[in-house]
């Protein structure tokens, strides 16, 4: 599970008890707009409780798994770094090292893809507005 899945999870459990948040790719325009303008309107003294049901010893352990994965994470984009320089060979590779970096290039891929679907729907979103004023003039 990736840092930011656990992030997420993470303020899910502490905000959102019983209520399911929406998925990045299920946010319209209209909702990230009142984020973003309900989020500007919070000041610090504002900010949400967090939940009383969580402990220290769960804080304390949320953050040492960070730490470990974000560890993980850069040992991995060093060692892919080096890969794709030639600085090593594949053959140089232990299994798990190869596990990682497939698992690492999966989930760059797979972030890329959801990085073009969310540029198609910001330009269909765009081109939609640009045909409704150029219809209205």
């Amino acid at each position: 599970m990736s840092i930011f899945s656990k992030f997420f999870e993470m303020i899910k459990k502490w905000f959102k008890p019983g209520k399911a948040l929406p998925a990045p790719s299920e946010i319209t325009e209209d909702m990230f707009e009142n984020i973003t303008t309900n989020t500007a309107n919070i000041t610090a003294t504002e900010a949400p409780k967090v939940s009383e049901s969580v402990t220290n010893e769960d804080r304390t352990i949320f953050t040492e798994s960070l730490k470990v994965q974000k560890q993980e994470d850069t040992e991995l984009l060093d060692l892919q770094a080096k890969f794709e320089s030639n600085q090593i060979k594949l053959t140089d590779l232990t299994d798990e090292q190869l596990e990682g970096l497939n698992d690492l290039y999966l989930m760059q891929i797979d972030e890329l893809k959801q990085t073009i679907n969310k540029t198609k729907s910001e330009i269909n979103i765009n081109m939609s507005k640009l045909e409704s004023t150029s219809v209205s003039a």
